[in-house]
């Protein structure tokens, strides 16, 4: 049996795909000239499913097998990590601090070798989320949360 990346990703798109259409049949489907609510997605899981097959396919026909290598889970941690610091300081601290958060804590292993390019990244990303957001379409943020207010 091959136990490749190619393998695995077609295995899960299959199964995907398959679990997909099972829920999409739920939904009246229609034909093509009259289409109900389930027709699109299950079209789409259907094609899943197909690619996932034909990947399967080629994994089974390929003589040399790729084998699956574990990632860093540092890149993983540090975004999760980026993300949950930024909804809790959105109301806490503002939008500015919670954006500065999110680029600095998302790119910290490039801190050490790129610290003057992550923080000029992150300046530039809270002018303009807060030039965008707050100024342009007028949304209820606090820039920056100073004491009680």
């Amino acid at each position: 049996m091959t136990t490749g990346k190619l393998f695995w990703g077609g295995l899960l798109f299959l199964v995907v795909g398959g679990v997909w259409a099972m829920l999409a049949t739920s939904y009246a489907v229609g034909t093509p000239s009259a289409m109900g609510p389930g027709f699109f997605p299950l079209m789409l899981a259907v094609l899943l499913a197909g690619l996932g097959l034909t990947a399967i396919i080629q994994a089974a026909t390929q003589s040399s097998v790729d084998p699956v290598r574990l990632r860093p889970l540092w890149p993983c941690v540090s975004v999760s990590a980026a993300v949950i610091a930024f909804g809790l300081l959105l109301n806490t601290a503002g939008l500015i601090p919670a954006v500065l958060a999110l680029t600095v804590i998302s790119g910290a292993q490039r801190l050490q070798a790129r610290a003057l390019e992550l923080f000029i990244i992150a300046a530039v990303l809270a002018a303009g989320v807060t030039l965008l957001f707050i100024h342009g379409l007028q949304l209820p943020f606090i820039a920056i949360r100073l004491g009680n207010q």
